[in-house]
Protein backbone atom coordinates (compact mmCIF):
# COMPACT_ATOMS: atom_id res chain seq x y z
CA UNK A 1 0.00 0.00 0.00
CA UNK A 2 1.27 3.11 -0.75
CA UNK A 3 2.25 5.47 2.19
CA UNK A 4 0.14 8.09 3.97
CA UNK A 5 2.11 11.14 2.11
CA UNK A 6 1.64 9.45 -1.28
CA UNK A 7 -2.21 9.32 -0.44
CA UNK A 8 -2.04 12.65 0.56
CA UNK A 9 -0.24 13.97 -2.32
CA UNK A 10 -2.66 12.03 -5.03
CA UNK A 11 -5.27 13.46 -2.63
CA UNK A 12 -4.16 17.00 -3.25
CA UNK A 13 -3.56 16.38 -7.03
CA UNK A 14 -7.26 15.10 -7.75
CA UNK A 15 -8.64 18.12 -6.21
CA UNK A 16 -6.21 20.32 -7.85
CA UNK A 17 -7.54 18.75 -11.48
CA UNK A 18 -11.16 20.12 -10.61
CA UNK A 19 -10.93 23.45 -10.00
CA UNK A 20 -12.23 25.42 -12.69
CA UNK A 21 -12.24 28.88 -11.29
CA UNK A 22 -9.94 30.79 -9.10
CA UNK A 23 -10.11 34.30 -7.18
CA UNK A 24 -7.46 36.32 -5.36
CA UNK A 25 -7.67 38.70 -2.84
CA UNK A 26 -4.96 40.85 -0.96
CA UNK A 27 -3.61 37.57 0.98
CA UNK A 28 -6.01 35.22 0.34
CA UNK A 29 -7.44 32.34 -2.45
CA UNK A 30 -10.23 30.88 -3.05
CA UNK A 31 -10.71 27.99 -5.58
CA UNK A 32 -14.04 26.48 -7.16
CA UNK A 33 -14.12 22.98 -8.23
CA UNK A 34 -16.22 21.13 -10.26
CA UNK A 35 -18.49 19.77 -7.99
CA UNK A 36 -19.83 23.27 -6.70
CA UNK A 37 -17.90 23.80 -3.34
CA UNK A 38 -15.11 26.18 -3.13
CA UNK A 39 -11.80 26.08 -1.00
CA UNK A 40 -10.15 28.84 0.71
CA UNK A 41 -6.71 29.53 1.86
CA UNK A 42 -4.44 32.34 3.15
CA UNK A 43 -4.37 35.21 5.61
CA UNK A 44 -7.88 35.43 7.61
CA UNK A 45 -8.25 38.87 8.05
CA UNK A 46 -11.82 39.57 8.94
CA UNK A 47 -13.11 36.42 8.72
CA UNK A 48 -12.64 36.06 4.97
CA UNK A 49 -11.55 32.32 4.25
CA UNK A 50 -15.23 31.27 5.73
CA UNK A 51 -13.92 28.89 8.16
CA UNK A 52 -15.40 31.08 11.17
CA UNK A 53 -11.95 32.71 12.17
CA UNK A 54 -9.48 35.03 11.61
CA UNK A 55 -7.14 32.19 11.42
CA UNK A 56 -4.79 31.49 8.79
CA UNK A 57 -4.85 28.72 6.63
CA UNK A 58 -1.36 27.00 4.70
CA UNK A 59 -3.31 24.83 2.62
CA UNK A 60 -6.62 24.79 0.66
CA UNK A 61 -9.67 24.32 2.94
CA UNK A 62 -13.13 23.10 1.88
CA UNK A 63 -15.83 26.17 2.89
CA UNK A 64 -18.17 23.70 4.96
CA UNK A 65 -21.11 26.48 5.67
CA UNK A 66 -22.02 25.89 1.74
CA UNK A 67 -21.50 22.43 1.47
CA UNK A 68 -24.62 21.35 -0.03
CA UNK A 69 -25.05 24.12 -1.93
CA UNK A 70 -23.73 25.07 -5.96
CA UNK A 71 -21.20 28.19 -6.11
CA UNK A 72 -21.33 29.14 -9.43
CA UNK A 73 -19.25 32.42 -9.31
CA UNK A 74 -16.36 33.76 -6.90
CA UNK A 75 -15.36 37.37 -5.73
CA UNK A 76 -12.12 38.06 -3.72
CA UNK A 77 -11.31 41.21 -2.25
CA UNK A 78 -9.01 42.92 0.58
CA UNK A 79 -11.42 42.02 3.26
CA UNK A 80 -14.33 40.25 1.93
CA UNK A 81 -14.82 37.06 -0.37
CA UNK A 82 -18.78 36.28 -2.06
CA UNK A 83 -20.05 33.35 -3.62
CA UNK A 84 -22.90 33.39 -6.26
CA UNK A 85 -24.75 30.15 -5.59
CA UNK A 86 -27.21 28.24 -7.53
CA UNK A 87 -30.72 28.47 -6.43
CA UNK A 88 -32.34 25.07 -5.12
CA UNK A 89 -34.32 22.98 -7.59
CA UNK A 90 -38.27 23.58 -7.56
CA UNK A 91 -37.62 27.11 -5.97
CA UNK A 92 -40.98 28.76 -6.56
CA UNK A 93 -39.75 31.95 -5.29
CA UNK A 94 -36.53 33.97 -6.24
CA UNK A 95 -36.49 35.83 -2.90
CA UNK A 96 -36.64 32.26 -1.06
CA UNK A 97 -33.04 30.49 -1.49
CA UNK A 98 -31.44 34.41 -0.16
CA UNK A 99 -34.05 34.71 2.74
CA UNK A 100 -33.37 31.16 3.50
CA UNK A 101 -30.23 31.12 3.85
CA UNK A 102 -30.04 34.71 6.07
CA UNK A 103 -32.66 32.83 8.28
CA UNK A 104 -30.30 29.80 9.08
CA UNK A 105 -27.33 32.60 9.20
CA UNK A 106 -29.62 34.16 12.61
CA UNK A 107 -30.55 30.88 13.83
CA UNK A 108 -27.79 29.12 14.08
CA UNK A 109 -25.17 32.37 14.09
CA UNK A 110 -22.90 30.58 11.46
CA UNK A 111 -19.91 32.92 10.68
CA UNK A 112 -21.07 35.74 13.05
CA UNK A 113 -18.43 38.17 12.81
CA UNK A 114 -20.05 40.48 15.47
CA UNK A 115 -22.30 40.83 18.22
CA UNK A 116 -25.17 43.39 19.81
CA UNK A 117 -26.02 43.67 23.11
CA UNK A 118 -29.30 44.32 24.28
CA UNK A 119 -30.42 47.10 27.01
CA UNK A 120 -31.36 43.88 29.13
CA UNK A 121 -28.16 42.33 28.74
CA UNK A 122 -29.62 39.53 26.18
CA UNK A 123 -26.64 39.09 23.42
CA UNK A 124 -27.04 38.62 19.58
CA UNK A 125 -24.71 37.35 17.00
CA UNK A 126 -24.56 39.07 13.67
CA UNK A 127 -22.92 39.82 10.53
CA UNK A 128 -21.57 42.63 9.97
CA UNK A 129 -22.39 42.24 5.89
CA UNK A 130 -26.45 42.15 7.08
CA UNK A 131 -26.10 44.86 9.30
CA UNK A 132 -24.59 47.05 6.62
CA UNK A 133 -27.38 45.96 3.89
CA UNK A 134 -30.38 46.68 6.35
CA UNK A 135 -28.58 49.38 8.62
CA UNK A 136 -25.96 51.80 7.52
CA UNK A 137 -25.75 53.68 10.36
CA UNK A 138 -24.83 50.82 12.66
CA UNK A 139 -22.21 49.29 10.65
CA UNK A 140 -20.59 52.95 10.85
CA UNK A 141 -21.28 52.74 14.60
CA UNK A 142 -19.22 49.37 14.61
CA UNK A 143 -16.18 51.43 13.09
CA UNK A 144 -16.08 54.38 15.18
CA UNK A 145 -16.69 52.58 18.41
CA UNK A 146 -13.76 50.27 17.42
CA UNK A 147 -11.23 53.07 16.17
CA UNK A 148 -12.18 55.84 19.26
CA UNK A 149 -13.47 53.68 21.32
CA UNK A 150 -11.44 51.18 21.77
CA UNK A 151 -14.03 48.54 21.13
CA UNK A 152 -12.44 44.95 19.40
CA UNK A 153 -14.33 42.87 17.02
CA UNK A 154 -15.64 40.13 19.87
CA UNK A 155 -16.91 42.77 21.97
CA UNK A 156 -20.41 43.60 21.13
CA UNK A 157 -21.80 46.82 20.90
CA UNK A 158 -24.87 48.10 22.68
CA UNK A 159 -28.43 48.71 21.07
CA UNK A 160 -31.04 51.02 23.27
CA UNK A 161 -33.73 48.33 23.40
CA UNK A 162 -34.88 45.10 25.15
CA UNK A 163 -34.52 41.48 23.74
CA UNK A 164 -37.54 41.15 22.48
CA UNK A 165 -37.54 44.12 20.15
CA UNK A 166 -34.17 44.28 19.18
CA UNK A 167 -35.17 40.22 18.33
CA UNK A 168 -37.64 41.38 16.11
CA UNK A 169 -35.62 44.16 14.50
CA UNK A 170 -32.77 41.30 13.30
CA UNK A 171 -35.24 39.18 12.48
CA UNK A 172 -36.48 41.88 9.96
CA UNK A 173 -32.80 42.91 8.90
CA UNK A 174 -32.19 39.17 8.09
CA UNK A 175 -35.19 38.21 6.17
CA UNK A 176 -37.16 41.15 5.19
CA UNK A 177 -40.24 39.64 7.03
CA UNK A 178 -41.41 39.79 10.89
CA UNK A 179 -43.37 36.49 11.82
CA UNK A 180 -45.53 37.14 14.93
CA UNK A 181 -45.01 40.22 15.30
CA UNK A 182 -47.17 41.39 19.42
CA UNK A 183 -49.24 44.52 19.15
CA UNK A 184 -47.00 45.73 22.63
CA UNK A 185 -43.56 45.76 20.47
CA UNK A 186 -44.70 48.09 17.54
CA UNK A 187 -44.25 51.12 19.09
CA UNK A 188 -40.28 50.42 20.90
CA UNK A 189 -39.59 48.79 17.49
CA UNK A 190 -40.77 52.24 15.56
CA UNK A 191 -38.51 54.14 18.53
CA UNK A 192 -35.44 51.29 17.97
CA UNK A 193 -36.15 52.25 13.59
CA UNK A 194 -35.54 56.14 14.00
CA UNK A 195 -32.67 55.24 16.74
CA UNK A 196 -31.25 53.66 13.43
CA UNK A 197 -32.12 55.46 10.88
CA UNK A 198 -33.53 52.57 9.52
CA UNK A 199 -36.61 53.89 7.29
CA UNK A 200 -37.55 50.57 5.92
CA UNK A 201 -38.05 48.85 9.16
CA UNK A 202 -40.40 51.84 10.45
CA UNK A 203 -42.35 51.45 7.13
CA UNK A 204 -42.88 47.63 7.57
CA UNK A 205 -43.77 48.07 11.29
CA UNK A 206 -46.54 50.88 10.13
CA UNK A 207 -47.78 48.74 7.28
CA UNK A 208 -47.74 45.41 9.66
CA UNK A 209 -49.92 48.18 11.76
CA UNK A 210 -52.62 48.84 9.52
CA UNK A 211 -53.15 44.81 8.36
CA UNK A 212 -53.48 44.43 12.09
CA UNK A 213 -55.95 47.00 12.03
CA UNK A 214 -57.76 45.41 9.02
CA UNK A 215 -57.39 42.25 11.13
CA UNK A 216 -55.32 40.77 8.53
CA UNK A 217 -52.91 37.48 10.09
CA UNK A 218 -50.03 38.31 12.09
CA UNK A 219 -47.16 38.84 9.74
CA UNK A 220 -46.55 40.69 6.47
CA UNK A 221 -43.63 40.71 4.26
CA UNK A 222 -43.54 43.59 1.68
CA UNK A 223 -41.18 43.75 -1.27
Amino acid sequence: APPPAADAAAAAAADASAVVDVACGHLQTALLYKDGGIATFGWGTAGVLGHGSHRYAIRPKRVEALAGGRVLRLAMGSRHAAALLAPPPHSQHRRAPAQALRRAMRDTALLADCALVASDGAVFPAHRAVLHGAWPWLSAAFAMAERFCGLDGTSPLPVPAPAAVLDKALEWAYTGAITRLALPLLRPLCALADRLHAPGLRGYAEAWRERHLRGKGTSIDVQ
